[in-house]
């Protein structure tokens, strides 16, 4: 096991592979899934808004306990980075050794304090890619981030000074980005505006963890892997706080707007609000993600900084088509598919300028 995950090649394909087949299709799936109860259903306006439902029959494998916690966080990206976060952090505690489970836990805690603003940024950055993924779909929202390259040269800027100010390669390696970006979003018809503000988040999100994470890193002096445990650990504490404050908030609507219906229909709603996606799709959007994070910094390390970003563009290329493959869609225009090759061209230059 040791000689794999030191081996390049083999974590850097199965970083790849398992983002493009793995992540997108658990990850999708979860964001989707919809309940679809056995008789016709007659309170559409209760459905979440999505171009692209996943509809399953009310035998689906789901327990009561997870109906009802779906009944609290009707917001599907927020219980998917809910879960992200708390399965990776016990998936890293536990694995590979489950004896080490209360010396990991101390280190996680002793190092907690030096990893809370990379840590905000994580957060930011998962969540409110779930939204752009749950608004826009895929390929503009994967797209979208072929920006983190822009976001991070004007972060390092801002944060390191004027001695971070790039060549005037990696500047012109900027221009396909933003006209590209701007191709891929015009005239889409998945484009959304409060889910490509919610890409923009999460691409300046996960710039700054770019930025902030590798001072913090070079202070501290831990693994990556070690630091990702570390940063989804207070991830996850930001996460619950911004859960009891929706799910208060949602609570309270829908006391409100349910109020006075019948017997009948009050089924239909909490069957609706109970939409949780079976276990099997759950456990599958959990490990793809901790098992994605934690192959991705082992290759940081096993590999140079060029190759890691071309791969990373590569990647992004194959989960837009891989995304389109399996969910299908809505038809892209020629200007649509033009801006998203110039997007993924333009990451492409900027790895290869830096």
């Amino acid at each position: 096991v040791n000689q794999i995950t030191q081996s390049a090649p083999i974590v850097g394909f199965a970083w790849i592979a398992s983002s493009i087949f793995y992540t997108t299709y658990s990850t999708t799936s979860f964001l989707k899934y919809e309940y679809k109860p056995p008789s016709h259903n007659i309170l559409p306006h209760y459905h979440r808004k999505s171009k692209n439902k996943f509809h399953h029959s009310s035998t689906s494998i789901t327990s009561s306990a997870s109906k009802s916690f779906a009944k609290i966080i009707a917001n599907r990206p927020a219980l998917l980075t809910l879960y992200r976060f708390g399965g990776s952090l016990l998936l890293g505690l536990i694995l590979p050794n489950p004896f080490a489970f209360a010396i990991k836990w101390q280190r996680t805690f002793d190092l907690l304090p030096s990893f809370v603003l990379p840590a905000l940024f994580l957060f930011m950055a998962n969540y409110f890619n779930s939204i752009s993924l749950d608004r826009l779909g895929i390929s503009l929202t994967y797209t979208t981030k072929c920006g983190i390259p822009l976001f991070t040269v004007l972060m390092s800027i801002l944060v390191n000074g004027k001695g971070s100010i790039p060549g005037i390669g990696v500047w012109m390696s900027m221009v396909p980005i933003v006209v590209g970006i701007a191709c891929a979003s015009w005239n889409s018809p998945t484009f959304e505006l409060l889910g490509f503000i919610s890409a923009l988040v999460s691409c300046t999100s996960q710039s700054a963890l770019n930025v902030v994470s590798k001072k913090v890193l070079k202070d501290v002096k831990v693994s990556g892997v070690e630091a990702q445990r570390v940063m989804v650990s207070a991830a996850l504490g930001f996460m619950l706080v911004l859960t009891a404050f929706s799910s208060l908030t949602t609570l309270k609507s829908r006391t409100s707007r349910e109020k006075g219906l019948s017997p009948k229909l009050q089924k239909q709603v909490d069957n609706q609000a109970a939409a949780h996606p079976p276990i099997p799709l759950t456990a599958m959007a959990i490990t793809a993600y901790h098992f994605e994070y934690v192959l991705s910094f082992l290759y940081v390390s096993l590999t140079e900084p060029i190759t890691y970003a071309l791969c990373d563009a590569m990647r992004r290329l194959g989960i837009i088509l891989c995304g389109k493959a399996m969910f299908g869609g809505d038809k892209l225009s020629r200007i649509n598919k033009t801006g998203i090759g110039l997007a993924i061209a333009g990451a492409c230059m900027y790895a290869l300028n830096k």
